[in-house]
């Protein structure tokens, strides 16, 4: 066999012709219009529904850096007046929702409270507005605390075997412990 020609490979080539980003789903775009437009990841998180981390990996992986640098072309100017028309009518419905609650205890005719409250703590949760929450995650290691209470226990029974002045000597090198 015989070589005839050698040319250099591109990075199309070498990743075939198809763009990563047409593996993307909507929400993916939904993302990348709003990373386009600046918001920050916390307020992309909470338009689209997901955690800011989940937002910071998409923006970080080459994908979706791709699909936002399209964006930012201007590629896609309906996606970004679509989501503005949704954001506007997402706050409509709750300041409809809440008008209907406030009229409603007034006349003390409340028929669906539970209801409008959910419209309003929905859509107050999609545009920021939503309860805020913190999780702690705290590691107090029982093992090793239970392995010390042991050692200090048998430590103790030691001391006893040997009389009252042990078990003082033995309580004050046990606080160090």
């Amino acid at each position: 066999m015989e070589i005839l020609n050698v040319t250099e490979l591109t990075e199309t080539d070498a990743r075939g012709t198809r763009s990563r980003v047409h593996g993307l789903k909507v929400a993916h775009h939904t993302m990348a219009a709003l990373c386009a437009r600046g918001l920050t990841d916390v307020d992309v998180a909470r338009i689209v529904n997901r955690s800011p981390p989940t937002i910071r990996n998409f923006r970080l992986s080459p994908a979706g850096a791709e699909l936002i640098s399209q964006m930012a072309e201007g590629v896609t100017d309906e996606i970004v007046s679509e989501i503005d028309y949704r954001l506007s009518l997402r706050r409509r419905a709750a300041v409809l929702a809440g008008e209907k609650l406030v009229e409603q205890l007034e006349n003390n005719e409340i028929d669906q409270p539970r209801t409008l409250l959910a419209i309003m703590a929905d859509t107050d949760d999609r545009t920021g507005l939503g309860k805020q929450s913190m999780q702690v995650n705290l590691n107090i290691d029982i093992k090793a605390r239970l392995n010390k209470a042991i050692e200090r226990k048998v430590a103790l029974d030691e001391a006893r075997k040997l009389g009252p002045q042990a078990v003082m000597d033995n309580v004050v090198a046990l606080r160090r412990i």
